[in-house]
């Protein structure tokens, strides 16, 4: 299955694919008595432990740390303004999907209000920095800490 999954992902020819190869092999394909599986699986561990989901970003390593705005070919990303004026609500924008969704529709304009975990203050605060810095602090951003679990919290989120 996994030389399978590799050969599928390096004939595809796209730099995101095999970089995306590189980490799978390098993070998750090491031998049992490696080093690098013990470090692999201390690093997957910290991520999620019983309870812990979801995972915190600011703990990822520096090296699996996500590129929020370049393309797989390096060049950043430009918006181009098609949500300027329009205001979103993204549950879950303090890390993983939701932050780069957060950040992509600050780039296209949008202003927002961001919803997370209790627990998870830093990666929401980080994603909101990082939000004002690439947008020169033009973007409304709101943070709402709630667990949208309970019906309630939801209705007094939005």
């Amino acid at each position: 299955m996994m030389a399978m999954t590799m050969a599928i992902l390096m004939s595809l020819n796209l730099d995101c694919y095999c970089n995306l190869a590189e980490i799978f092999v390098k993070y998750l394909a090491a031998s049992p008595d490696s080093q690098e599986t013990d470090k692999a699986k201390g690093q997957v561990d910290a991520q999620n432990q019983p309870g812990e989901r979801p995972g915190k970003q600011y703990r990822f390593p520096d090296d699996l740390k996500p590129v929020d705005d370049v393309y797989a070919n390096g060049k950043l990303y430009k918006g181009s303004g098609k949500l300027e004026g329009k205001v979103a609500w993204i549950s879950g924008g303090d890390s993983g999907i939701g932050r780069a969704t957060a950040i992509l529709f600050a780039l296209e304009g949008a202003d927002m209000t961001i919803v997370f975990k209790d627990g998870e203050e830093k990666d929401a605060e980080d994603t909101r920095n990082y939000i004002r810095q690439k947008t020169n602090n033009t973007r409304t951003i709101h943070l709402v800490s709630a667990d949208l679990r309970n019906e309630s919290n939801c209705i007094n989120a939005i």
